[in-house]
């Protein structure tokens, strides 16, 4: 395999992620930009820009044909991948960490930050692919965590929210009531991130507190292995094909 240098950021990068058929990588950074590149090449495909301060993260539709980012600027935004067109804008009261699409692309989650008092939350909308009856209000609000959240995924057939956050814990959520279902507290400092494996059976978590932890989503979030690091875990990753994980 030989590595690919994809330059085009003028600041460090907060997130890399493929499209579904791995023909398309975007990345986001601190620069306040995203960046779309074909993969076999390198060749830039298209820069989103329009945010007005950093941003943290993004997803894509399955079809490639959408993609939302979320920002320090305290906005979400809808992209059309093709054109590179901002399609629609949602405004909120403070930074937000983290955006995921539910598996039926019917909803998403957005970590928002605490903010001059105001708890650190998610807020789960309606999505219309077509953004012609987009809503911009939020459908639920869910709090719990104690400081700020640092990535929200969708668990098994959009049943659950998973959440770690810098207060050390991992959570999940009922996304219909805003009910948390667990919190696990095993982490001495903050967790940064979490990944599930391809059928979302298994959870890994990384923190600052240099340990990886693998738990069994389906029982409990039984603890199955710690894998101990000399550096803080900035990201994980299970693999689809090897009993590995990354980190």
């Amino acid at each position: 395999m030989i590595p690919i240098a994809l330059k085009g950021h003028e600041r460090p990068i907060t997130m890399v992620k493929y499209n579904k058929e791995g023909d398309i990588v975007f990345s986001s950074s601190t620069d306040s930009k995203i960046t779309a590149w074909f993969s076999d090449s390198g060749e830039r495909l298209g820069t989103y820009e329009g945010h007005g301060g950093k941003v943290w993260g993004f997803d894509v539709t399955r079809d490639c044909s959408l993609l939302i980012s979320c920002s320090a600027d305290s906005t979400l935004k809808v992209w059309n991948v093709e054109t590179g067109e901002c399609r629609y804008t949602f405004q909120n009261k403070a930074p937000v960490h983290s955006v995921a699409f539910s598996e039926d692309e019917k909803f998403f989650a957005a970590a928002i930050d605490p903010f001059q008092g105001d708890p650190p939350c998610i807020l789960i909308y309606k999505f219309d692919k077509t953004l012609e009856f987009q809503d911009s209000s939020p459908v639920r609000r869910i709090l719990g965590h104690q400081a700020a959240i640092n990535k929200v995924m969708w668990g098994p057939m959009d049943m659950t929210l998973v959440t770690c956050s810098d207060d050390c814990t991992v959570r999940s959520w009922d996304p219909e009531t805003g009910d948390e279902l667990f919190c696990i507290q095993d982490n001495e400092k903050e967790v940064l991130s979490i990944a599930f494996n391809e059928d979302k059976t298994l959870l890994l978590s990384g923190s600052k507190d240099c340990t990886a932890r693998l738990y069994d989503f389906l029982k409990d979030m039984k603890h199955l292995k710690t894998y101990k690091t000399t550096r803080p875990i900035n990201a994980v990753g299970i693999s689809p094909l090897m009993d590995q994980v990354r980190s």
